[in-house]
């Protein structure tokens, strides 16, 4: 199968397959025959709108037919797509607007108060399309033809935009495909946002490989969620660690009833805690579980399988199109153990092209010579898995010993009474630095009521002596992204 862009994949399918299932939403289902005569009518629509070639066009998300088909048309007509989060404020998308100055904006549904002229609705594509005639496609995207330019979370800081081409996203299509070993005949429920690369590019290998995706628009409506998922007879699923906690919390063990029915589930975006890591596999026992470990610059890099022969902090082995270094603060390559970590790098395929408005040279320190430098600090173990302790910054180095935060907030979220927490460094005159945990009580818990001295006690029996806080706070809420990654940044 060699395609040079998603949208090529997709309008072949549409030859090859075109009564196959291709995606369902909330509102219904297309063929691939359907989808390709969607995204052919919405080019003629974007023609008609005044969208040219290079044109750069900001596009509010949804899990939606519409918003998936609006996409493919825009890179089809040479475009290049930008997509922000839904039901964003007014101020956001005035900032999304002058960071990358785009031509068109493309929203769900009309809003006041805007500063911008080219505004156009989904709902006006939705007419129009009944009354146009589908464009002609002369030629297709090359495989260095910009794509998209999507946004980071701003986890470690402020959000910035990647340029991606056409041929990072098949790069990027092929890792997951080969390490999920996804099948054409593929069900796939994403329960990942849109705008976000994660859920993006797990569609996009779906779309590459001519499988099926299934979504929804928010994952808190469990019964529309199982329902879909014994209607359509879904297979794999994907989904952040946060809709998982939704999922679990709300349903209790209702998941494991797919067991034998589910050939994997795929996580990413953020890390899985320990505790429900445990119950996926106490829970569902017939289905592969894999985390993908990248980032909106690289891609899926590395991919682990959690469901056996499970390493605590491994994040697995590299992915088809990656090549995993570990380097030194000079970004030189160390052979690095479990007593000598270092920074992980990739060169991949999959790496994007750059920064918008940011030339080669201001992100040297990120991105050089085609390779990705991250600020994850890991080493390659004896058997070639890639061991992840935490991102530089975070770890913590105690009387000359290191470890991961995670090593801790994994016993602590044992404990009864705690939600969440959280580990930190901070600054000690002796040891140079010690561990401080933040704890979020659940509901029904009162600070004054916690056993604090039951909590020591618990970690000491679990913990090595130097990886046991030494300060403890309360908090109301631990400071997480919509996807589930901690932010400690604002702990610090």
């Amino acid at each position: 199968m060699m395609f040079k862009s998603i949208p090529e994949a997709i309008i072949q399918h549409s030859f090859d397959n075109p009564d196959k299932l291709c995606l369902v939403d909330d509102y219904g289902s297309v063929t691939y025959k359907e989808y390709a005569d969607l995204i052919l009518k919405g080019i003629t629509c974007l023609f008609s709108y005044g969208v040219k070639r290079k044109s750069k066009v900001l596009v509010e998300s949804s899990q939606t037919i519409k918003y998936l088909a609006i996409q493919a048309s825009l890179q089809l007509a040479d475009a290049v797509f930008i997509p922000i989060p839904a039901n964003c404020s007014n101020e956001k998308i005035q900032d999304f607007i002058s960071k990358v100055s785009p031509d068109f904006l493309i929203l769900n549904s009309k809003r006041e108060g805007l500063n911008f002229v080219n505004i156009l609705y989904f709902d006006s594509f939705e007419n129009s399309v009944f009354n146009v005639l589908p464009a002609q496609v002369s030629k297709y995207p090359e495989p260095n033809d910009v794509s998209e330019i999507l946004f980071t979370t701003g986890t470690t800081g402020s959000e910035k935009g990647i340029i991606i081409s056409y041929d990072n996203n098949v790069a990027l299509a092929e890792n997951v495909i080969h390490g999920a070993e996804l099948k054409s005949d593929n069900i796939e429920f994403i329960l990942s946002p849109f705008n976000h690369s994660h859920g993006l590019r797990r569609y996009y290998a779906n779309m590459y490989i001519g499988a099926s995706v299934v979504m929804q628009n928010s994952v808190v409506y469990l019964t529309n969620l199982f329902e879909k998922m014994s209607q359509f007879h879904v297979n794999s699923m994907d989904m952040v660690p946060s809709a998982l906690s939704i999922i679990l919390k709300m349903s209790g063990g209702e998941l494991g009833k797919y067991s034998k029915q589910l050939r994997y589930i795929q996580f990413g975006s953020a890390p899985l805690s320990e505790k429900d890591k445990e119950t996926l596999r106490k829970i569902l026992p017939d289905t592969k579980l894999l985390n993908m470990y990248g980032s909106t610059e690289s891609g899926i890099s590395c991919i682990s399988d959690f469901s056996r022969d499970y390493k605590q902090r491994s994040i697995g082995k590299p992915a088809k199109n990656s090549n995993i270094m570990i380097v030194d603060d000079n970004h030189r390559i160390i052979s690095s153990s479990e007593n000598n970590p270092g920074l992980l790098s990739c060169k991949s395929r999959a790496n994007m092209i750059g920064y918008y408005g940011e030339n080669a040279s201001s992100i040297k320190d990120v991105m050089c010579d085609g390779i990705v430098y991250s600020n994850d600090i890991a080493y390659i173990d004896e058997d070639g898995d890639i061991v992840l302790l935490g991102r530089k910054g975070d770890i913590l180095s105690v009387g000359g010993y290191k470890f991961s935060p995670e090593d801790v907030e994994n016993i602590v979220l044992k404990f009864n009474g705690i939600a969440d927490c959280a580990c930190i460094p901070v600054n000690d005159s002796t040891k140079g630095t010690t561990p401080k945990l933040f704890i979020q009580l659940e509901n029904q818990v009162k600070e004054e009521l916690f056993d604090l001295v039951g909590l020591r006690c618990f970690l000491s029996e679990r913990l090595e002596s130097y990886k046991i806080p030494e300060f403890y706070e309360f908090i109301s809420k631990i400071p997480r992204t919509y996807k589930g990654s901690l932010q400690r940044n604002l702990l610090k």
